[in-house]
């Protein structure tokens, strides 16, 4: 599995997003909003959710909500699609705020993978886990966890996705692995070292589904019942509680016996993870604006 980190081809934050306290709501509007370096436009905002008003900024800066009731900002963009000459205007829009913090932040990891369906990924905590299959019918997309969650991971066909957005000269076997920290509460744990992704997520040699297992079952019915499920995740939306139940009792005993020879993804990514951790505690405390780039 070593050559699995060869094949890691870049680490970077595919989303930021920050949340802070507007310093001067009149230089606020004269060096941001006013700003058409910056904003493109002034939209109105649903009032639902706390902000008044967004601001829709040129390409590539992102965009920013405001609630002009409280003054709190949150500002959303890619910083590792920032342009050299637009961190300028970065650096003006963290600069106009305080007590920042991140309410959303993703991490991405690229792999060079022809043969990606040799690889097994997999998420050691409980969390829903489902496949999209493409025309072949070959995983394109696995999710592991859900999108209202504190977190969840994402693993997609890289190459499929851009060339679906008709972007050419795509490299082929380009696939992403990406981590999605929703809350404020995930991103310090991360931040603070309570936590650390991509180490719940391990990864093996795919040598298909071990039919050795069957001499742990009870018998032919429960090792096909378990069998076609653990195969086809989508089925567990299906099953009855009690059925739910007694196939996660099988997949721990099955998973116990798989996973000895799998090796954890965070391990691969350590160093360009503590990187990411200390340029993001840089931003808050130091308003220093970053660009990652792990290219290997």
């Amino acid at each position: 599995m070593y050559e699995l980190k060869e094949c890691i081809t870049n680490v970077s934050i595919d989303r930021l997003t920050v949340i802070g306290s507007i310093i001067d709501t009149q230089a606020f509007q004269i060096n941001i909003i006013n700003d058409y370096n910056i904003t493109e436009k002034l939209l109105p905002y649903s009032p639902n959710t706390g902000y008044d008003q967004s601001l829709k900024l040129v390409e590539g800066l992102g965009h920013i909500d405001i609630n002009n009731r409280e003054n709190i900002v949150r500002y959303e963009y890619n910083p590792n699609t920032i342009a050299p000459n637009q961190k300028f205007y970065v650096e003006i829009i963290i600069n106009q705020l305080k007590n920042i913090s991140f309410s959303r932040v993703d991490i991405a990891i690229d792999f060079n993978l022809n043969g990606f369906n040799d690889f097994d990924f997999q998420c050691t905590r409980k969390v829903k886990e489902y496949h999209v299959l493409g025309v072949t019918k070959k995983i394109e997309t696995k999710y592991f966890g859900t999108r209202n969650s504190d977190m969840f991971y994402r693993l997609y066909d890289k190459t499929i996705e851009r060339q679906e957005k008709g972007k050419t000269d795509v490299p082929q076997g380009w696939w992403r692995l990406e981590v999605q920290l929703n809350t404020k509460r995930i991103v310090d744990d991360f931040l603070y070292n309570e936590f650390t992704p991509f180490y719940d997520m391990i990864v093996g040699r795919d040598n298909g589904f071990d039919e050795s297992f069957f001499s742990q079952c009870k018998n032919m019915k429960d090792f096909l019942f378990f069998k076609e499920v653990y195969i086809h995740r989508n089925y567990l939306d299906m099953l009855s509680r009690r059925e739910k139940e007694s196939f996660n009792r099988m997949k721990k005993e099955y998973e116990e016996i798989i996973f000895k020879d799998y090796i954890i993804i965070g391990s691969l990514v350590q160093n360009e993870l503590d990187t990411i951790k200390k340029q993001l505690q840089t931003l808050i405390n130091q308003h220093n604006v970053f660009t990652i780039n792990f290219n290997r």
